[in-house]
């Protein structure tokens, strides 16, 4: 499957471009870096070359595929209660299509912060609404890891465990919603949250496919959204 880039360089690219995947987000300029990490003091760079065609290849069991839900958050965005701070879309790839199904057990992400979080707020994660009945789970903000080289933000892993997460099945004629809400309400002028799923920690099975930690850079790699405050 090949799908057609315009251009053969980005410089400054917009915050919702799909097709640059290694990153370096900021409220007002997204330049390409090295690191998928977001960073608000992150050096510009020089725009990479990339070839007019960029192919994918479609794997022979299936694999779960992120990518950002059109009407996603980014940018200016109101302080809140529970805000809606992420929508990103989990959908299928290869695999024959009556086996063409997967399971997720824990669907982790990072959030990168201007402001300091306490760890017990409180993050919840749906599916396709928010329903209570649609929740897949909620859990405290998770650990802080650290700062991101070269930049300024604070790195917090949430990693639900198995135990907490509602199985979500994707099958392949369909694709799930999944929203992502934060209390927000102490964030002041100038700051900044960004998300990014953590491809990598995924835990998914299918049937074709035994128990699995992590999804291919090719299908789960999507770079942060951020919001301004």
């Amino acid at each position: 499957v090949s799908f057609g880039v315009f251009g053969s360089e980005f410089g400054n690219v917009p915050k919702d471009n799909p097709c640059v995947m290694n990153m370096s987000v900021h409220p007002d300029n997204i330049t390409t870096v090295a690191s998928s990490t977001p960073s608000g003091k992150a050096p510009s760079v020089t725009g990479m070359a990339v070839s007019n065609d960029v192919t994918v290849t479609v794997p022979d069991v299936v694999s779960p595929v992120l990518d950002w839900a059109p009407d996603t958050p980014y940018g200016s965005a109101s302080k809140g209660d529970d805000s809606t701070v992420a929508k990103f879309i989990v959908s299928t790839m290869g695999g024959e299509k009556e086996a063409q199904a997967f399971s997720i057990d824990t669907l982790p992400f990072s959030i990168y912060s201007t402001l300091e979080l306490n760890p017990i707020r409180e993050v919840k994660v749906y599916k396709n609404a928010l329903y209570n009945s649609n929740l897949l789970y909620k859990t405290t903000i998770g650990e802080l890891v650290g700062l991101p080289a070269g930049g300024s933000d604070l790195e917090y892993l949430v990693l639900p465990s198995k135990e907490d997460f509602k199985d979500l099945v994707v099958w392949f004629d369909d694709d799930q919603k999944i929203i992502v809400t934060l209390d927000t309400d102490d964030a002041n002028a100038l700051d900044s949250i960004c998300i990014q799923p953590r491809h990598e920690k995924i835990e998914w099975f299918a049937s074709s496919v035994a128990p699995t930690t992590g999804i291919s850079d090719e299908y789960g790699l999507i770079p942060p959204k951020c919001l301004d405050y």
